[in-house]
């Protein structure tokens, strides 16, 4: 399976000339996982094929019948890599700190998991389309929403990241990682034991237009090297 580079042309990886985009310098990570992809040197044998398999249980609630719809919060997603979906960390003289950084507008939050180069971005519909944002809702309330909630997924290493309204300088959100102390679970020394997230209610909810510029900016320890950590924003939003 041919490796597939996913970094936005122009885009901050690519400026930093990030070794998770390009295949010759590609050392682990999510496409290790897609199907029929194998990593492997030149000259090694390609190993077996596993087999393995397991049960999902599913469960459906109608939409167009659940009270609830359409007024819960819809899914939102950004990623402060470009859509690469991971990148590496190397290792920095002190202060050792790695920053990346990306401009974007708050419309690019509705296209839920697609990527970049996805034709179907800004067209798919959050009742067939997985965590798809419905931005066609949006656009026909008037263009404005309302934050809920907003996590930043980062891995260990993981400092923290900011989410700024570029517009007018506010700070919407800012998360900083919880790292173990000890020995006993879910308290592990080295570990992030959490990530608390930004969560809002009634008037203390941010409100942003599709055509508002937000400032995503990620940060890592980087006295150590780490492969493929991600930087992403899962959030809910909802209609005024």
């Amino acid at each position: 399976k041919k490796f597939k580079a996913l970094c936005v042309p122009g885009g901050s990886l690519e400026i930093q000339n990030n070794s998770i985009c390009h295949a010759q310098t590609y050392r682990g990570g999510l496409q290790c996982c897609d199907e029929g992809m194998i990593m492997i040197d030149a000259d090694q044998v390609q190993p077996y094929a596993s087999t393995f398999r397991y049960r999902m249980r599913w469960y459906f609630e109608d939409p167009f019948l659940s009270s609830h719809f359409p007024k819960e919060a819809f899914f939102l997603f950004a990623e402060t890599e470009n859509w690469q979906s991971e990148f590496d960390i190397p290792k920095l003289p002190p202060p050792s700190v790695h920053v990346l950084q990306r401009n974007f507008r708050a419309r690019e939050l509705f296209g839920g998991l697609l990527g970049w180069n996805s034709p179907h971005r800004f067209n798919c519909s959050r009742i067939t389309t997985a965590m798809c944002g419905g931005i066609s809702e949006v656009e026909a309330a008037g263009g404005t929403f309302e934050l809920r909630y907003a996590h930043f997924h980062q891995h260990v290493g993981m400092i923290g990241g900011t989410l700024v309204n570029a517009d007018t300088g506010e700070l919407l959100c800012e998360t900083r990682g919880i790292y173990g102390t000890g020995q006993t679970p879910l308290n592990e020394f080295g570990y992030v034991i959490g990530i608390p997230p930004c969560v809002w209610q009634g008037s203390s909810a941010p409100r942003l237009h599709l055509n508002t510029n937000l400032t995503s900016t990620s940060r890592y320890n980087a006295s150590h090297a780490h492969l493929a950590v991600m930087s992403m924003w899962e959030m809910r939003g909802a209609l005024l």
